[in-house]
């Protein structure tokens, strides 16, 4: 037997809701208790928000640490000038310019890697210049304590100075390959050991260009810059279509063509929200319980990713709540969305059209998160010169970074596969069906508009990247919800989740 089944259309987006029409079938099912359930989701969207904090608080704290994801975004950034500076072959001086409002911020880490940028954009004496400014900063910074360095920093920074340290306005190549030259076997393996990439460039300044170990640095740095400038005019022609078909369905909605066919839950709605508490809760407990088992067992570590993706999955046996509650598989199937329409090929399409229609969207979420991005470098660097600088970024990135075939599989499945299929059920399935039948007597417009802001909030919040990336996170969101109002399924929803995380994940990978 199919395990989903067709869906009809039900009502037009703008037909007012009938706050007191029940289903005689629902009298025999309890109603399930809400306000209980919202405490618990608000109590659980607090305490993990509050974890994330309170691990960011302890890591500026006490020993020195390293800003690995600052440092990780700042080599996606800096392959990418590079590779741009290579291709247009000149105007070194405005990209540093660029750069360095960019780039040169941020923990010790990142700021010593700019010393090596600014020498590949600028030459040696622009390097020596950065660097003087450095060490003035650390010994004396503008604004909080002077930063306590690590062991790697602090021989990155002798390196930086054996390099660029006697740097002249007018010197030859020569002297600058010289000083390359002289320094030992130990101290170029150093150089890469500390400084990772920055540490390859700079034994292989512009005045090598001719040499294959140049080209071996460039050369990939150079594609990577053509794939994001042919990414990016694909998705500006494709955001154009996604524009142009999110006005037409617009339009054919507030004419009455285009039908709402979410069914929505009779009075036993509130059973869904206890279900997505249970679920919420059980999600930060099995992360909790994945982190002690790779602890416990350090050999699994390799299989992190793999083993969240089947808790991740294992997730899904809270939808047993409903049914223990009372109501029928077959009920708890169709107010989910676990449907298919009766044209079942139509739905793939859907989700792909979905997405496009959602990149406009997507802009717009992008537009607010670089507006948080420079809030929170002013508010940041008001207190601390060598504040973390790092930005949203998901921690998956630091398993493409340093990951072989096998993790980039993993990543795949947690990330196109998984996540897809759990946060599509959970938030656009689970969640979205209370929240749509809970505020159905506020009529159509106000109940999609508030059930769909919820949704979304709750879901960019419990998100690693920080209350940052909640603009960028929640307008993807809303194109997911939006197709499951249209469609009541949520196929389309898990297609365009898994396709916006395939692409992420594919240009990531390429750029790393």
């Amino acid at each position: 037997m199919d395990p989903f089944q067709s869906t009809p259309p039900t009502e037009p987006f703008l037909q007012h809701e009938d706050s007191d029409s029940t289903n005689s079938a629902d009298s025999g099912k309890p109603k399930g208790y809400a306000g209980f359930a919202w405490l618990g989701i608000i109590t659980l969207v607090m305490v993990i928000i509050g974890a994330k904090y309170l691990q960011a608080e302890a890591e500026e704290e006490g020993a020195p640490v390293a800003d690995e994801m600052g440092e990780l975004m700042m080599k996606l950034q800096s392959r990418l000038l590079l590779g741009s500076n290579e291709l247009e072959e000149g105007g070194s001086g405005e990209i540093l310019v660029q750069a360095e409002e960019m780039l040169n911020v941020g923990s010790v880490g990142q700021r010593q890697r700019f010393v090596i940028l600014a020498s590949e954009l600028a030459g040696p004496f622009e390097a020596r210049n950065t660097l003087e400014i450095l060490e003035s900063e650390i010994a004396n910074p503008p604004k909080g304590k002077p930063p306590l360095l690590t062991t790697d920093q602090e021989e990155l920074q002798e390196l930086l100075n054996k390099l660029y340290g006697n740097a002249t306005e007018d010197e030859p190549d020569e002297a600058h390959l010289a000083r390359i030259e002289a320094l030992s076997a130990d101290d170029r393996q150093s150089l890469i050991r500390c400084a990772d990439w920055f540490g390859e460039l700079a034994l292989v300044p512009p005045e090598t260009k001719a040499s294959a170990e140049r080209e071996a640095i460039t050369a990939p740095a150079q594609r990577i810059a053509i794939t994001m400038f042919i990414t990016f005019i694909l998705v500006l022609i494709v955001g154009f279509f996604g524009f142009v078909g999110l006005v037409l369905v617009g339009v054919l909605t507030a004419v009455g063509k285009i039908k709402s066919r979410i069914e929505l839950a009779g009075r036993y709605h509130g059973i869904y929200a206890e279900t997505f508490a249970l679920w919420l809760l059980c999600f930060f407990v099995l992360q909790i319980a994945v982190q002690l088992i790779v602890a416990a067992l350090p050999a699994m570590n390799d299989h992190l990713l793999f083993i969240s993706f089947i808790a991740f999955i294992c997730s899904l046996a809270l939808l047993a709540w409903p049914v223990w509650r009372g109501i029928s598989w077959s009920e708890v199937r169709h107010d989910i969305g676990w449907t298919t329409d009766r044209l079942r090929g139509l739905e793939p399409i859907l989700g792909i059209g979905g997405y496009i229609m959602t990149l406009p969207i997507l802009a717009i979420g992008v537009l607010l998160l670089f507006a948080l991005i420079a809030l929170q470098a002013l508010t940041t660097g008001e207190s601390d010169t060598f504040a973390a600088a790092g930005g949203p970024a998901h921690p998956i990135i630091n398993n493409l970074a340093n990951g072989d075939l096998w993790t980039y599989i993993q990543v795949y499945l947690v990330a196109s596969v998984g996540a897809p299929i759990v946060e599509e059920t959970m938030f656009r399935g689970v969640l979205y069906q209370h929240l749509r039948s809970a505020s159905r007597h506020m009529g159509v417009i106000v109940s999609i508009l508030l059930s769909t802001l919820l949704n979304t909030f709750v879901f960019a919040a419990i998100h690693p990247q920080g209350w940052i990336a909640i603009p960028a996170l929640m307008s993807l969101a809303i194109g997911f919800t939006l197709m499951r109002e249209w469609r009541g399924t949520i196929i389309p929803s898990i297609l365009m989740h898994g396709i916006n995380n395939a692409l992420v994940m594919t240009l990531l990978m390429i750029m790393l």
